[in-house]
């Protein structure tokens, strides 16, 4: 690319002006550097090292014009080769940073339908539980008024099984009466025919002695 034992290295790094930015040769807007073939390697470092520093995420440009430096002019070319170089290297996309826009845009647009998928999903999940929600109320209203039905037939069978006994009580007190009245007019009347017996037994004998005396 370049001819002779020496030659220029210009790096021209366009600074960003807020919201966009300036011409590459505009004053104050670039900064550019000379080096020998012996400093090279470290200016390629530098240069190489501004595309991976935030210069290159808000759409910096950095433009590298090697020329050939003999007796302090650019050889194969004049002042306007040199300005259609730099132009050209201008306006030349970064493919790198194009590269990265690329893979943003689609790790965003990806990020942003997991993200819509995990709302509905959220959404389904949500109507699940409320369904969920739902059917429970309905199974425990539908418990709790077949427990209420139950629970007042059990109450009435109870009620009806008090009654029975309450009767069943008295009609055995009665008969309890009944059986203790009959037992002690079975009893008067046991003395009474003892005491008729006795006093038969009495006349008899008293029958028997008139007798005897006659």
């Amino acid at each position: 690319m370049c001819s002779g034992e020496s030659f220029q290295l210009l790096c021209v790094v366009p600074q960003n002006n807020g919201g966009g930015f300036n011409h590459p040769f505009s004053p104050g807007t670039s900064s550019s550097r000379l080096c020998r073939k012996s400093s090279y390697r470290s200016l390629t470092k530098t240069v190489s090292g501004l595309s991976s520093t935030p210069e290159r995420n808000t759409q910096s440009r950095v433009c590298v014009a090697i020329v050939a430096e003999e007796g302090g002019e650019f050889q194969g070319g004049d002042k306007e080769d040199r300005a259609t170089t730099i132009n050209h290297e201008k306006d030349r996309p970064d493919s790198h940073l194009e590269d990265d826009v690329r893979t943003w845009e689609e790790l965003l647009a990806d990020a942003q339908h997991r993200l819509r998928d995990q709302h509905q999903q959220s959404v389904q999940f949500e109507m699940q539980l409320l369904d969920r929600d739902t059917e429970l109320a309905n199974m425990w209203s539908s418990n709790e008024e077949e427990f209420q039905r139950q629970r007042a037939f059990q109450e009435s069978e109870l009620d009806d099984v008090r009654m029975q006994a309450v009767d069943l009580r008295a009609k055995t007190t009665q008969v309890q009466r009944d059986h203790h009245r009959d037992a002690t007019q079975v009893q008067a009347r046991i003395v009474e025919v003892n005491n008729k017996e006795a006093e038969y037994n009495k006349n008899e004998k008293r029958i028997k002695e008139l007798e005897f005396e006659r």
